[in-house]
């Protein structure tokens, strides 16, 4: 399932799949007409131990310079330079509840999205 939200003209896109997230994207930072950060993660069941596959993209028109994923457990992967899209893999240890923040910024704009990561034993 894919969730849109309006922020100040923007279309700020989160990739929410309703298994393991909220059913919502928190968009957090004001940000241009033009521009939208996605994050999408697993539909199936997410497991503590488990290596998660997420992915980040950004669609904007000049080049991105740090891409940035928050995994909300302490743990952050950072690219810089960037390319417009970011994959990785990350081990949730503990079963909970996780607010996972990607954070993409360009020479102008900062573009931020958020999605709520829910860890099963």
């Amino acid at each position: 399932m894919t969730r849109v939200a309006p922020v100040l003209g923007l279309s700020l896109m989160a990739s929410l799949l309703t298994v393991g997230c909220s059913a919502s994207p928190t968009p957090s930072a004001p940000s241009s007409v033009g521009a939208a950060l996605s994050v999408a993660i697993p539909a199936s069941p997410l497991h503590a131990g488990d290596a998660q596959r997420f992915k980040v993209q950004v669609v904007v028109t000049e080049a991105v310079s740090t891409l940035t994923l928050d995994f909300g457990d302490g743990t952050v992967a950072t690219r810089a330079p960037a390319s417009s899209s970011l994959e990785v893999s990350h081990v949730y240890r503990s079963p909970g509840t996780y607010n996972a923040t990607a954070v993409a910024t360009t020479g102008s704009r900062t573009l931020q999205a958020a999605v709520v990561v829910r860890i099963e034993p």
